[in-house]
């Protein structure tokens, strides 16, 4: 809206609206003019912050299932937290397989840049619910760091994030050995790892054998996200 007032001595003031290509002419006595003045004031400011608040709106991209936690980095990485609730599953170990052997529930955290996955991380919990005050423990058994990074290389693109979905599966379903795994270190079990494969086939997981990381989820999240 434009508005020019002429302001005359001893007459009402002249004031012309122009407002969406339409002109209109009022006279307005003082009181009239300066309370058209504060209600015009007050309309641009409401649209200001209404245009304000929609630039501020941000959506984003389709996501995998059960991701708790997304991220735009300032480098422009996606940065993504997803849990995989506690399951049995065959793992190859060498050249044996362990039928249905127990896994924690897990957090997983991806980094994906330029359809590349930047980061891959994996750390157990115990809670039913993960929430920022979740306890986050080591991942129990072999081929991940101390601090969750996993020792795996994948050179797959990623076309887009919801494919990260399946990734927990495929990992599960890759040869395991004994890198990076310490008896009596990445867990609490003073047992090699083929032993614990072994004796808790068909079993449910024993979540007194995580060892934790002293950390909560949205400690571990803040680190990653700086």
């Amino acid at each position: 809206m434009k508005a020019i007032i002429t302001l005359e001595e001893n007459s009402p003031s002249r004031v012309e609206i122009e407002k969406e290509g339409a002109m209109r002419t009022v006279f307005m006595e003082m009181q009239e003019l300066a309370d058209f003045i504060v209600s015009s004031v007050k309309e641009d400011d409401e649209h200001l912050q209404e245009q304000q608040k929609e630039e501020l709106v941000t959506v984003s991209p389709s996501l995998p299932l059960n991701t708790v936690k997304y991220a735009k980095m300032s480098n422009d990485a996606d940065l993504i937290f997803m849990v995989h609730p506690e399951t049995n599953t065959d793992v190859r170990y060498h050249k044996d397989v362990f039928e249905q052997v127990p896994f924690p529930n897990l957090l997983f955290c991806f980094g994906v840049r330029n359809n590349n996955l930047t980061k891959k991380m994996v750390v157990a919990y115990k809670d039913r619910f993960l929430r920022d005050d979740t306890l986050l423990y080591r991942f129990p058994y072999s081929n991940v760091y101390m601090g969750g990074n996993m020792c795996y290389h994948n050179n797959d693109k990623i076309q887009d994030l919801v494919q990260l979905q399946s990734f927990p599966y495929n990992w599960m379903n890759l040869d395991f050995n004994d890198h990076l795994y310490t008896q009596g270190s990445t867990n609490s079990l003073n047992k090699p790892v083929r032993e614990i494969y072994n004796e808790t086939q068909h079993q449910p997981f024993n979540y007194d054998m995580l060892v934790p990381m002293n950390t909560t989820f949205g400690q571990w999240a803040s680190t990653l996200l700086k």
